[in-house]
């Protein structure tokens, strides 16, 4: 996965992720390029969220006989499982030096 940082400040790249389950692990890392000069930034933290999506598709008859009608209905569901943060680096005067830098990243799914 590759991600912008503001006004293309920084490119961030996650590598390492898999599928996982609760109470397992996630181990990866996070490639930052900076460019030179470098870009304005505090901390680096990493937010992993979790979520869930349902889909149900049922059949609606109403009438009987030659009056009968039956259509398809679906409904859908969502939900917020978890949201976890881990701070990966604080940068000394707000600023990520220039370059390419790796911070390696380890998370327990709640």
């Amino acid at each position: 996965m590759v991600f912008g940082l503001g006004k293309a400040a920084a490119t961030l790249m996650i590598t390492g992720l898999g599928p996982t389950v609760s109470g397992g692990r996630i181990n990866g890392t996070i490639l930052c390029t900076a460019p030179d000069g470098g870009t304005t930034a505090s901390t680096l933290n990493l937010t992993i969220s979790g979520q869930e999506s349902t889909c149900v598709e049922y059949r609606h008859s109403t009438g009987s006989g030659d009056n009968k009608k039956t259509e398809t209905r679906y409904a859908y569901g969502k939900r917020n499982l978890f949201s976890i943060s881990v701070p990966l680096a604080s940068f000394p005067g707000t600023q990520i030096p220039g370059g390419q830098h790796s911070y390696n990243f380890t998370a327990q799914i709640p």
